[in-house]
């Protein structure tokens, strides 16, 4: 596979992304980085299969950026005001007990996720020609999409 392929670069600028808003450590930082990725996914990744090393990436960062992409608590007018465009909604203290179910939920796919034998298996982003989604291709050679393996990676 190339390295300039432009799948591959995709992928590459996507997982700088994950990094990047994982390591972070302000609030507006990160939902500013949520705000960048989500752009990329809407432009130039066009399909993701639920399973795979940009899956779980896309989980744990999804995660990461729902509840670390706000502050713990409300922050004054004054100063809200000037980070408005760069922080989630709510904070955490106004977080409904259905929210955090949902959270508890994914931390618990997210598992279920890593724990499969394809859990790193990398798949380059779809491609688009002519105003049609490709499906992606597995990296490395021109097989057809790997299929997923559900088994759980017992090393």
């Amino acid at each position: 596979m190339d390295s300039l392929d432009p799948r591959k670069v995709t992928l590459d600028v996507f997982e700088f992304y994950c990094r990047e808003i994982l390591t972070t450590t302000t609030v507006e930082r990160r939902a500013l980085l949520v705000q960048h990725l989500q752009y990329i996914v809407r432009r130039l990744i066009t399909y993701e299969y639920n399973f795979g090393r940009m899956y779980n990436r896309t989980c744990i960062t999804n995660i990461v950026s729902r509840v670390c992409g706000r502050h713990a608590y409300a922050m004054p007018d004054e100063v809200d005001a000037r980070f408005q465009p760069h922080q989630l909604r709510d904070c955490l203290v106004d977080f409904t007990p259905r929210k955090w179910k949902t959270t508890i939920f994914q931390f618990g796919k997210l598992r279920e996720s890593l724990l499969r034998n394809d859990a790193s298996l990398i798949i380059l982003p779809s491609q688009i020609e002519e105003n049609r989604v490709c499906e992606p291709q597995r990296d490395g050679d021109d097989e057809d999409t790997p299929l997923e393996d559900e088994e759980i990676n017992e090393a």
